[in-house]
């Protein structure tokens, strides 16, 4: 799947096994540093939804990303 930058997407398994997915980001360093910060704040927390008053959705409008319900 290519999808340019701003492009709202998602990825869904659909067959009877596990999925895999590789993901290739550019520039390099933009979405790691995404990754870096909800992974610390789960470290941090123990919880992997929240720590404190920072949340998931907080990390991610940080780094541009945003989610959408479909």
């Amino acid at each position: 799947m290519f999808a340019p930058g701003g492009t709202p997407h998602s990825i869904k398994s659909v067959g009877p096994g596990e999925g895999r997915q590789l993901g290739i980001s550019s520039p390099a360093g933009a979405f790691e540093a995404f990754v870096a910060d909800v992974v610390n704040l789960q470290v941090d927390s123990g919880n992997p939804s929240k720590k404190g008053s920072t949340s998931f959705r907080d990390i991610a409008a940080k780094h541009g990303v945003e989610f959408i319900d479909a």
